[in-house]
Parts: C-alpha cells; structure tokens; sequence
C-alpha cells in the first residue's frame, strides 16, 4: 500500500472559547445598545430637520405649543443645529467603538484571538512577518471595525 499524502489539517476547535461574562460586560453591551439608539435618534433628527417642506416652515410657527417655538429657535440657525448633531452624533460613535472592544474582550478572552492566529498561521505561513499576539490583536481589530461599522451604518 501507499502511504497517504498529507493532507493539510488544524484544528477549528478552539474557535470560539467563549468567557463566562462578568457583570461588567453585560452593562458595556447595554450600554453599547442604548447608544446605538441614540445614534438611530440623532441621526433621525437630523433628516427630521433638514428635510422640512415649505408647507411645514408655514405650519410650524401657527402651532401654539413650546415645541413648534423650539423647532423654529433650532431650525432658523441651520449651521449650529447641524454641527451639534453631527458632533454629538460623532461622540456617541466613538463611544460605541471603544465600549464595543471592552465588551467584546468580555465575552470573548483574547486567547481565544490567539487560538485563532494560530490555525491561521498553521494554513497561512505568517511566522517571517507577524507574531502570534499580533495576529490575534489584528483579529480582534477586525471583527471590531467590521462589526462595529456595520451596527453604525445600520442603526445610525
């Protein structure tokens, strides 16, 4: 009999080695979703403003409630309204970002990043180039920004 060539294997196992989460981690991805919603809110408001109607700017000012006034302080300074939403807007942003990584390495310890380099180093020879930690934080960056640009552009 012949011997059998080598076939090329890893081990997927370790592909997910999931941490048990700790309190901190589940108010980070409450808090990761309440701003999600604020982004949704802010972004909304901004389309809410900027797409007013002639027929509205007629309306608005024949409403007798402190709202209508309000709408009519904000939308007669269109230049302070829009760089307010959009920093605000940016400042949650951010804040999801940073509280996304934080809640991530909550769930998911950053050995399980490693494990992963790992069998990617075991198909992919990266050892000339890259560490074992470096590809693993590489990982870590990635599914962050994917992710977390994802979320954004969906919700925000």
């Amino acid at each position: 009999m012949e011997p059998e060539p080598e076939r090329l294997s890893f081990s997927l196992f370790p592909l997910i080695l999931l941490a048990v989460p700790s309190l901190d981690a589940f108010l980070g991805l409450f808090a990761v979703l309440v701003l999600l919603a604020c982004s949704a809110l802010i972004s909304g408001s901004e389309i809410a403003f900027f797409s007013l109607t002639n027929n509205d700017y007629d309306f608005i000012p024949q409403e007798p409630d402190a709202n209508s006034k309000r709408i009519m302080q904000l939308i007669e300074r269109p230049r302070v309204l829009l760089a307010t939403i959009l920093i605000s807007n940016n400042f949650i942003n951010i804040a999801i970002v940073i509280l996304s990584d934080f809640v991530l390495l909550g769930f998911i310890p950053e050995t399980t990043f490693e494990h992963w380099a790992q069998a990617l180093m075991s198909v992919i020879p990266l050892e000339e180039w890259f560490t074992v930690e470096q590809i693993g934080i590489g990982i870590n960056f990635l599914i962050i920004t994917v992710g977390i640009t994802f979320l954004l552009v969906l919700f925000g």
